[in-house]
């Protein structure tokens, strides 16, 4: 066991630790009292894509759904090239969840990446 790094004010490293796994395990669970906000897309984009044409994968954490996505993303992503969709199983079946699917279903139907005619 490593010795206690004091940080001051009676706090040690291990303090911090514990408060920065509590801090993100609350930022990306569906019930935090501060919801994202998901950009929604026009209306143009608003499109139910084919059943069977798309395959939708839940991330069971944070790191996971960037490890997918390649990228730092803490919500979802879509692979349009795969037709893949991957989320945040934290919001699965949430009204966050729901935008989240309008949000990425808009890229299978077309919609680019710098988002534009968003709304929220």
């Amino acid at each position: 066991m490593f010795p206690p790094v004091p940080l001051g004010h009676g706090m040690e490293m291990r303090h911090l630790l514990a408060l920065a796994l509590a801090l993100t395990f609350n930022a990306v669970s569906a019930d935090a009292a501060v919801a994202p906000r998901v950009m929604l897309p026009p209306a143009q984009y608003d499109i139910e894509p084919a059943k069977g044409s798309f395959t939708v994968y839940w991330a069971q954490d944070v790191w996971e759904l960037q490890l997918l996505c390649h990228n730092n993303t803490e919500l979802a992503c879509t692979d349009t090239k795969l037709r893949e969709v991957y989320m945040l199983a934290a919001y699965k079946g949430t009204n966050v969840g729901k935008k989240l699917w309008l949000h990425e279903r808009a890229h299978l139907a077309g919609w680019p990446h710098d988002h534009p005619g968003a709304h929220r």
